[in-house]
């Protein structure tokens, strides 16, 4: 069943992604974990970074993380934008209804890769030290500024 749905998960990665093959990524680990709400982890390697594409809890994310593979360094897409753009362009969480909207998931995340994944790939490989606390901190001010939005949203 493992091998059956792992199989399922690379074929919507290659539906959704295929690009970034032709980039140069590869397959570098495709993990399922079916006691956890059927989340799954896929992890894509180039010469320059580490891609991970992954399910949580029905919300398709995209993270960038260090050659190294130190998983504690992942930068997720939208805050890797923000940071891109001087703080000018702030992508929020996705608000749709995750479950039913996975197919408007994966063609978000495709078109954000589209357009950043070439330039975030170069800030993690040998010179990640360089950005690592800048990226953390930009990731950390785009989160607070996505959960301040919510909490608004809320109170209004």
């Amino acid at each position: 069943m493992n091998d059956k749905k792992k199989e399922t998960i690379l074929k919507e990665i290659q539906l959704y992604f295929g690009f970034l093959y032709d980039m140069g990524y590869q397959v570098r680990r495709v993990d399922y974990y079916p006691k956890s709400s059927g989340s799954w982890e896929v992890a894509l390697e180039s010469k320059e970074c580490i891609l991970e594409i992954c399910n949580d809890k029905d919300e398709i994310l995209a993270y960038f993380i260090p050659l190294n593979g130190d998983k504690k360094y992942r930068i997720g897409i939208k805050a890797m934008i923000y940071y891109l753009t001087q703080e000018q362009k702030f992508i929020d969480f996705y608000k749709g209804n995750t479950f039913w909207g996975k197919k408007k998931q994966f063609e978000e995340l495709a078109d954000l890769l589209k357009g950043y994944a070439s330039q975030s790939a170069s800030y993690f490989g040998d010179n990640f030290h360089d950005y690592r606390e800048q990226l953390l901190s930009a990731q950390r001010k785009h989160f607070r500024l996505a959960v301040n939005r919510r909490i608004k949203k809320s109170n209004n």
